[in-house]
């Protein structure tokens, strides 16, 4: 079996869909039998018959349209690649960019399409805001919406994404799947993490690139109500250029300090797992929530919402603490909870780890993308 896997992400790992498209490689070494290419714009170089890269240029007028431009582009440099590698399959890690590809080779070649959140999906016109970022993101919808019904087979990494693409955009059951996202479980080794030393600034860790949909505000003034504690907060992922807004979050919180490190090496994110005593990502929307599936692997006690997918992550409150999403009495009560019950939060983190043991190794979901591609063939 060939597949040629297209991503508009790849070396930028911190986000979700590029750690996918990594993972999606190992189908090389665990499954000799079969063979995955990968076109993406985001490497330095191509490494031959492996990683394809393009170079990304738009007209000047392009602007918000630019998703119609990348599925031209990715249009032309799949037809350059099947040339020479002829493809059984089609995989796009997000299915927005699949349309042209889908339609050019409907009934030629097999085409799968990932929808990784629902930020489109909840963008219907009865929701409509005059702002241009709505504008924006209901184009994309009206795109995404077009490319899933023109793929072969649409997958959602949750339960909670695969039925809104189904309700949502009116399609059958059976053409929508659901495979989790996942973690190589062997580099992210296990670290007790003891109780808390209330006397010493508690260590809370945030990662995610889109701060404010990860509720970064929240947290913010969730501890500042915790008056009784004093934190500091490493926040990692966001541009340096967003640094400014985030400072104000921070002001006159006179029990939090924070520490701005931006974009992070996968490394540093494994290592701030370790040293510090929560992980808390209060998203406000979220399909499923790979930095949580990290931390519970990690054994860092994990503090997040009830949005979109993440309770699958955690099992309800067996493996950490969901608050209400936007709820900031709430998640001070979360917080609260995690710091002062030592034992629970012991059993938490060892329930957690099982989990992704059982449910988010990378080779189970290999196994299980396999057998969804199989299914399309």
């Amino acid at each position: 079996m060939k597949i040629l896997l297209c991503s508009s992400t790849y070396d930028g790992i911190t986000h979700g869909p590029a750690k996918f498209a990594n993972l999606v490689m190992q189908i090389n070494d665990l499954y000799p039998e079969d063979e995955v290419r990968t076109i993406t714009r985001d490497v330095e170089e191509e490494t031959p018959n492996r990683i394809y890269k393009f170079e990304r240029t738009y007209p000047p007028i392009i602007g918000a349209f630019w998703e119609y431009w990348d599925n031209r582009l990715f249009l032309e440099n799949i037809n350059k690649v099947l040339e020479t590698y002829k493809a059984d399959v089609i995989i796009f890690v997000d299915a927005i960019l699949g349309y042209k590809t889908a339609k050019a080779f409907k009934g030629k070649i097999k085409t799968i399409g990932l929808i990784n959140d629902d930020e489109y999906i909840n963008n219907k016109f009865s929701a409509f805001k005059p702002t241009k970022e709505w504008l924006i993101k209901w184009k994309s919808r009206q795109l995404e919406k077009r490319a899933v019904k023109v793929l072969d087979f649409v997958i959602g990494n949750s339960d909670f994404i695969s039925s809104k693409i189904v309700t949502e955009y009116n399609l059958p059951e059976r053409k929508v799947k659901r495979l989790y996202k996942s973690i190589d479980i062997s580099k992210f080794p296990y670290v007790e993490h003891g109780a808390i030393n209330k006397s010493l600034p508690i260590k809370v860790f945030f990662v995610k690139n889109d701060y404010q949909r990860g509720g970064l505000r929240e947290l913010s003034d969730a501890l500042g109500k915790l008056t009784e504690y004093k934190f500091e907060v490493i926040v990692s992922g966001p541009h340096s250029h967003q640094k400014p807004t985030i400072d104000n979050y921070f002001k006159e919180k006179d029990n939090v300090d924070y520490t701005f490190k931006g974009k992070t090496i996968q490394t540093e994110v494994k290592s701030l797992m370790d040293s510090c005593d929560i992980l808390c990502v209060p998203a406000l929307r979220e399909g499923l929530g790979v930095a949580n599936i990290e931390g519970l692997a990690k054994g860092i006690p994990v503090v997040s919402t009830n949005a979109g997918g993440i309770p699958e992550v955690l099992d309800g409150e067996r493996c950490g603490w969901v608050a209400q999403a936007g709820d900031i009495d709430d998640l001070a009560k979360s917080i609260k909870g995690c710091i002062e019950s030592s034992s629970e939060k012991a059993e938490r983190s060892e329930a957690g780890r099982k989990r992704v043991e059982k449910l988010f190794g990378h080779e189970q979901m290999l196994a299980n993308l396999k057998n969804i591609i199989s299914s399309v063939l």
